[in-house]
């Protein structure tokens, strides 16, 4: 999928899902299908379908919350929340909060550093730049405390954005 073989990706998705019987109560099979969820939401975000992106990642985090698995859970809520913002809907579910507070349950420096980003998109364009530059910084902190030198880079362009939209707006 990620070298453009959208249509290939989609047959492999379909073959993982006959793989997991619906219905079950096996944890793991039910986590298996919550992590397929969380990947194929993914797909439609990267190719811009961010209608399907949210449904397949309510799937996701239906089943998390079934078999009551944080790390799951933690996994499918920034996918709608990233989908939303692309949207530019408000996130009335609370998806990029509460992905927020279960990586930082977690100590996952990493996640917390992109749901952070994923807030500072949505602040950035909501025109709210005070509020994009603090999660972008904060994001950024995340990234050195997970190691994650390029994506700290990211982090930095990202809060020169959206400081340039502070300096156009004044």
């Amino acid at each position: 999928e990620r070298q453009g073989e959208r249509a290939r990706a989609e047959r492999w998705f379909r073959r993982a899902r006959r793989l997991v019987p619906g219905g079950t109560f096996d944890p793991d099979l039910i986590r298996s299908s919550s992590t397929l969820h969380v990947e194929h939401a993914g797909l439609f975000h990267r190719i811009g379908d961010h209608e399907r992106c949210i449904e397949f990642a309510q799937q996701a985090l239906a089943e998390a919350e079934e078999i009551r698995d944080q790390r799951a859970e933690a996994k499918a809520l920034p996918r709608p929340h990233l989908a939303i913002t692309f949207l530019r809907r408000p996130d009335d579910h609370g998806w990029g909060r509460r992905a927020l507070a279960h990586f930082r349950e977690l100590d996952d420096h990493d996640q917390i550093a992109v749901v952070l980003n994923n807030l500072g998109v949505q602040a950035y364009f909501a025109g709210n730049w005070n509020d994009a530059i603090a999660y972008y910084t904060e994001s950024a902190e995340e990234r050195g405390k997970a190691g994650n030198t390029i994506e700290l880079a990211l982090a930095a362009l990202n809060t020169a954005l959206a400081s340039d939209g502070v300096v156009i707006r004044a």
